[in-house]
């Protein structure tokens, strides 16, 4: 039986996932979506083309928005569904992916943008954090459909101020919070020096181009 996903790029319809009769998955651009000014391709392994995406060629970029094997195989028995099923996975949590794309089950409509969001009252998000290892990405809760590559424990959250909500359908969030792995002590330091060290690289080869440009356009000819 033939089943599609449609796919969509910042609220912009961009085609279809389809899982063909024999449980294969093909993705295909929608001719308006290639006809569109400014089209872009979802990933620069899938360029825009009239011609379908076989599941060779299509499954590294769909199947890297969801969690790696260990919480792959918890969300798959928590959902009922085989942790092999890519489709069957984004159908039942990529509502938001912590970026631009959403799945929507064909017929459905894309969630309204007025965003629908549950509040977290302090011991709420505490008990929710320590369910994670059982329940990863709070799959199965009721209007949950997130998903977030990797194999840590994480939930995505929107705040506001001093409050910390759960984002439900497909409303946006703003944060991804990971608790700390026991059996790795100080991972949570670790992390943010690779974030700092990343942004200060960034910043600092910016800068380097920069000077170089200015260089170029000041020596004489």
């Amino acid at each position: 039986m033939l089943r599609l996903l449609d796919v969509y790029l910042h609220r912009r319809p961009v085609g279809q996932l389809i899982q063909d009769e024999n449980g294969q998955m093909v993705f295909r651009y929608a001719d308006a979506w290639l006809d569109a000014a400014g089209a872009v391709g979802l990933s620069h392994s899938l360029p825009l083309r009239r011609e379908p995406f076989g599941r060779n060629e299509c499954r590294g970029f769909f199947a890297g928005l969801l969690p790696d094997d260990s919480k792959r195989q918890i969300i798959a028995r928590n959902l009922g569904i085989s942790a092999r099923n890519d489709f069957a996975m984004l159908e039942q949590i990529g509502g938001e992916c912590a970026g631009a794309v959403t799945f929507v089950p064909e017929g459905q409509s894309l969630p309204e943008h007025d965003c629908s969001y549950r509040q977290l009252t302090s011991e709420q998000l505490a008990r929710l954090l320590k369910e994670l290892p059982r329940r990863p990405l709070m799959a199965g809760e009721d209007g949950v459909r997130l998903s977030l590559a990797g194999a840590q424990d994480k939930i995505a959250v929107h705040v506001a101020g001093d409050q910390i909500s759960l984002p439900l359908g497909g409303t946006p969030s703003t944060h991804i919070l990971k608790p700390a792995i026991e059996y790795y002590e100080g991972i949570v330091f670790n992390e943010a020096f690779c974030m700092n060290l990343a942004h200060a690289v960034g910043a600092g080869l910016k800068m380097y181009q920069f000077r170089r440009f200015e260089n170029a356009v000041n020596s004489p000819v």
